[in-house]
């Protein structure tokens, strides 16, 4: 996989290759300790039931008070500067969750289909903003991620492609992913998951950014009988001004209201 960078790399060179390929890999975001404390976090959130999904849990921030190194890498300033430049300066988080695949089951049926995240699209593109960039994941790998332990895989270039119809299997690409590293992607590029193949279990860190057109779509919650985004104040008041535009509620910007749990997931 090309167009990876070390942590000293300026914002503007891995946002560059955003726009070129629809990706890019950074890799020794992570020190030893904050490696650790990731691991444990996603290892403990598996260890207790899921709402929807076996392997995959959703609104991490809501663990602040035990688990703060989610919240840690939400506001990670190489991630926050990327988002800027990629989202505007108004830009607010729409995802937040963690995941594991294992060998015998894949935390999502259909992981190696090759999709666009549309569940992320805006539902009028505004005129001058290319679909790409309405938002982005960052995807943290806890663990080293050799080819057998199924890294995502994505099409370079293909955010910018036109039409519904997937590229071809053979355009994929791959890489390791040392543990400590982040991906980014476009929401409009074309990726996959991949199968485990080895005995280990492969866990992910994934947080979405978006311009503030999009909805929450995957931190809603149930609340009477319907699904809509409650912004987690015992987190916001004493947070950062940083984490109060990312979580707060923005219902005055987008209807964070009714949405189908079935797609509330990414791979």
């Amino acid at each position: 996989m090309r167009k990876r960078f070390d942590r000293n790399r300026r914002p503007s060179v891995i946002v560059d290759a955003m726009e070129t390929d629809g990706f890019a890999v950074v890799e020794g975001l992570l020190n030893g300790e904050q490696l650790k404390q990731a691991a444990a976090a996603v290892r403990q959130l598996m260890a207790e039931p899921g709402e929807t999904y076996k392997w995959i849990r959703q609104r991490t921030y809501e663990h602040f008070r035990t688990l703060p190194v989610f919240v840690d890498l939400i506001v990670h300033p190489m991630v926050i500067a990327i988002a800027q430049a990629w989202c505007g300066q108004d830009l607010h988080l729409i995802a937040a969750q963690c995941s594991r695949n294992t060998k015998d089951e894949p935390y999502f049926s259909g992981v190696t289909t090759l999709h666009q995240d549309k569940v992320f699209f805006p539902e009028k593109a505004l005129a001058g903003v290319p679909i790409w960039r309405y938002g982005f994941t960052a995807m943290w790998y806890m663990q080293d991620t050799p080819l057998e332990m199924g890294p995502t895989q994505v099409v370079p270039g293909s955010h910018k492609r036109d039409g519904d119809d997937p590229p071809g299997d053979d355009q994929r690409v791959s890489g390791i992913m040392p543990a400590g590293s982040l991906l980014l992607f476009a929401h409009a590029t074309w990726h996959s998951g991949a199968l485990n193949h080895t005995d280990r279990p492969r866990d992910l860190i994934s947080n979405a950014y978006a311009r503030p057109e999009l909805k929450k779509v995957q931190l809603t919650k149930p609340v009477d009988g319907g699904e809509r985004y409650v912004q987690p104040d015992a987190l916001l008041r004493p947070g950062g001004d940083m984490l109060r535009q990312l979580l707060g509620d923005r219902s005055g910007h987008a209807a964070d209201v009714v949405c189908d749990v079935r797609r509330r997931t990414r791979r």
